[in-house]
This record gives structure tokens, sequence and C-alpha cells, in this order.
């Protein structure tokens, strides 16, 4: 519940720094990324496929990461991208951070919304054997 109140209060705000806005038109079509990107992101690509099943309306997502594991990542990619060729379209915000593997995730959304302080970082994906 306490998920659901923030993306509506973030998505409706008026405090963004002449961003896009868009309303949650279906709070069980969102999908939350918080904290480090890791084997439990799998779970949320699953979720991606299943709404993707469902329906092709759009899907909601608040990211707020320092990114992580470059693999689990790009599962979670490979769902998001499966999706977006069927039609769904993905509207992402972040209200404190989207870095490394986050940012990448955030970069593929359709639409992104973000306060003006949000850091958003980007660096190119580094795999260590």
């Amino acid at each position: 519940m306490k998920l659901l109140l923030a993306i509506s209060l973030f998505f409706s705000s008026t405090v963004l720094n002449a961003a896009p806005t868009f309303q949650v038109a279906d709070k069980s079509r969102t999908i939350e990324i918080i904290g480090v990107v890791d084997g439990g992101i799998i779970e949320q690509a699953a979720k991606v496929r299943s709404l993707a099943n469902t329906s092709t309306d759009p899907i909601y997502m608040l990211i707020n990461s320092p990114g992580g594991s470059v693999m689990p990542g790009l599962i979670f990619l490979d769902a998001m991208k499966s999706a977006q060729a069927r039609g769904v379209k993905f509207y992402c915000a972040s209200s404190v951070l989207a870095a490394s593997m986050a940012f990448i995730i955030y970069n593929q959304c359709d639409g992104r919304v973000a306060f003006e302080n949000t850091r958003l970082l980007f660096h190119p994906m580094r795999i260590s054997v």
C-alpha cells in the first residue's frame, strides 16, 4: 500500500522540473526496483512477462537503485524488450537514484520522469570473471 501511495503521489506531482507527467491508470500494473539489482529482479522480470501476457496496457515502474549485477539486469531488460515488442509501454519514475544497471533499465522506458535532485548515473557495463 505504501508503494502505491508513493507512486501515485510521484506520478501526479507538480514539483517535477519541466518533465512530462502521467497518472498510474492501473496500480496492479506497477513494478518497483528498489535497492541493489540482484537475483531478486528475476522475479520482477517474471511479473513483467505475466503482465504483458495479460494485456498491452502500460506498466509503471518506480526505480530507486544504485544498480548492481549485470546478468540479472539483462534478464529483466529482455523481459521489458519482449513486452515492448508486444506493444506494452513502460512509464518509469525515479525520485532518488537510478545508477548503473538501474539507469540502463530506466533509459529503456518509453516515458521517464525524475525529480530535479534525482541522480541519474551511467557507466558502461562491466562483467568480471
